[in-house]
């Protein structure tokens, strides 16, 4: 049997076969000399082919060029060999050519189904199945034939282990308003670069980029849907506000696609999302409860927003003082929501509440009840008179 290459497993590994002499034959660089194969045409061949006594013997080729491939392995291996029906085992005179997995035919040997190699301990084989017989260097050669799958591995011997590749590789650095962030403090210890100087002293860069033909290097390597399966990120933390609103900023900078080309850079447009440091102005509560606080940028931001609770029987709700009340069994369980939704009216920020009282029901009232007062001291005293008539002219 001949081993057959085709042409596109040598293209697609990077082999080029030189063509010798004659116009079919081609030889491929290996260790220690060529492999001799023959095409099945001159000009442009699809399928080289080798001769089995080439290989005789070999378990694998080493091609110089530095690329992995395989070839069907057809070579068969004949010995004699020992063995009982005891064990599943055989001992072979030579292992040469004998690989796990191939098929065992012989006196002795099961004929259905075929047995394989299953492992190879020193000229110790051992089968899929106990041999039927006893086996001996009488009873005939034992035959190894490669499986259909078997394949015989073609190694190339000039693979590198590893790789260089020059890098740009740039320190980062960072300022918030004209202030150094600090650095990375766990960076300091490993090494990383300083550069900015700032009252405290050389700021510690906050990582390093590696850029490979202006690219990062993290953003290279990308999947199906072009996503970059790296990510670079920077932690940004730095203190703000001053001594009159001290305060942490703290967030996290994507860097996967920057880029650093060796070109001049030339801005063409120059745009901004953000806006500069600001401290707080004033805050107020919109007619929802929302509390806004102001910024002297002119900016402003919801900060929270006030809740709201609604009891059935508010007459129940115990008081605390200084306006406050508290929640009672005869108030029953509040429901909560926010102003301008269900039950709930809408606030009016910064107003003090006017009287709610009719002040001409009232005083109508007032005189009514005084008239009444009145009249009724009248009786009283009408009354009290008339008694003391009444004693004088009984005494």
């Amino acid at each position: 049997a001949n081993y057959t290459i085709p042409a596109a497993v040598l293209t697609a590994n990077g082999v080029t076969p030189t063509q010798t002499g004659s116009t079919t034959t081609f030889t491929v660089p290996v260790s220690g000399g060529t492999l001799t194969m023959t095409a099945d045409s001159a000009t442009t061949p699809t399928l080289f082919t080798i001769a089995s006594s080439v290989v005789t013997g070999a378990s694998a080729f080493s091609v110089a060029n530095g690329q992995n491939f395989t070839i069907p392995m057809l070579k068969n291996a004949i010995t004699t060999a020992t063995g009982s029906t005891a064990a599943s085992t055989i001992t072979v005179a030579s292992t040469a050519g004998i690989a796990v997995g191939m098929q065992v035919s012989g006196t002795g040997i099961v004929t259905s189904p075929v047995p394989t190699v299953t492992s190879i301990s020193g000229n110790v084989v051992t089968l899929s199945a106990a041999p039927t017989a006893t086996i001996s260097s009488s009873t005939g050669n034992i035959t190894f034939k490669a499986a259909s799958t078997s394949l015989l591995p073609v190694t190339g011997d000039n693979e590198p282990l590893t790789y260089h590749v020059p890098t740009s590789r740039f320190a980062v650095f960072a300022t918030l308003d004209g202030l150094p962030v600090p650095g990375n403090s766990s960076g300091a210890a490993a090494g990383f670069p300083t550069g900015i100087t700032a009252s405290t002293g050389q700021i510690t860069s906050l990582g390093t980029m590696a850029f490979i033909g202006g690219r990062n290097i993290d953003s290279i390597a990308r999947d199906d849907y072009d996503q970059p399966q790296f990510k670079s990120f920077f932690d940004i933390t730095a203190a703000v506000g001053g001594t009159t609103n001290p305060n942490t900023l703290s967030f996290q900078m994507d860097s996967t696609n920057m880029t650093a080309y060796s070109s001049v850079g030339q801005t063409y447009t120059n745009s901004q999302d953000g806006a500069p440091l600001s401290q707080l102005s004033s805050y107020s509560f919109d007619s929802n409860g929302k509390l806004i606080a102001q910024y002297a940028n002119g900016q402003s931001k919801v900060q929270g927003q006030v809740l709201l609770s609604y009891f059935g029987n508010d007459s129940g709700l115990i008081p605390i003082g200084g306006n406050s009340f508290e929640e009672s069994a005869d108030s029953g369980t509040p429901t909560q929501g926010v102003a301008g939704s269900g039950l709930f009216g809408e606030l009016k920020s910064q107003s003090l509440e006017q009287s709610n009282v009719d002040l001409t029901s009232q005083l109508v009232t007032l005189m009514s009840l005084q008239r009444q007062y009145s009249a009724a001291s009248q009786v009283v005293k009408v009354a009290s008179a008339l008694q003391d008539d009444v004693l004088q002219r009984l005494s």
